[in-house]
């Protein structure tokens, strides 16, 4: 009888841990058909929805991110403020891949940090700001990015860009 209890406890842990373990898989096929693609090492599914806009407007709000690229394997993000107020931002930024319908966040170098500095970004004004790809901690494969950028009161733009299979950024998309 001893016996019988030991197993019905058993069996659903056992169980459970098989059903956890297989739940994610990195760089698992769709279902649909198409290649296999991996998502990066350490990379943690986006906080944002997928549909984020380069632009935000409002009554008092008008700045559009873009991205400039400098040379075939360097980008920029360029902030524009055209709104009635500054508008604030730090220095941080994310760089997402889009994989398997769904963008990651791609993780930096174990030791990269960003300084808390503020940025007021007057009426009228840009701010530049390069996006430096080798503080991250992979190197970019080919395919779908887009760089995302936190601005204050509660303005988030993205902006995509792509890697073509030469390695060379394409801000064309």
């Amino acid at each position: 009888m001893k016996k019988g209890y030991a197993l019905l406890f058993v069996i659903p842990i056992v169980l459970m841990t098989l059903w956890g373990c297989q739940s994610v898989s990195h760089g698992a096929a769709p279902s649909n058909g198409a290649p296999k693609t991996s998502v990066p090492l350490r990379s943690k599914p986006s906080p944002y929805k997928s549909t984020l806009l380069d632009h935000y407007q409002d009554a008092d709000y008008n700045v559009k991110l873009t991205l400039r690229q400098e040379a075939s394997t360097d980008l920029s993000l360029v902030i524009t403020n055209s709104g009635k107020k500054g508008v604030g931002c730090g220095v941080k930024y994310t760089v997402e891949k889009w994989v398997n319908r769904q963008w990651y966040s791609l993780p930096f170098k174990p030791n990269v940090a960003f300084i808390e500095l503020a940025v007021l970004l007057l009426p009228g004004k840009t701010y530049d700001q390069k996006v430096d790809f080798q503080l991250l901690d992979e190197k970019l494969a080919p395919g779908k990015y887009r760089v995302v950028k936190t601005l204050s009161p509660h303005i988030v733009l993205a902006k995509p860009f792509a890697i073509n299979k030469e390695g060379m950024i394409d801000v064309s998309e």
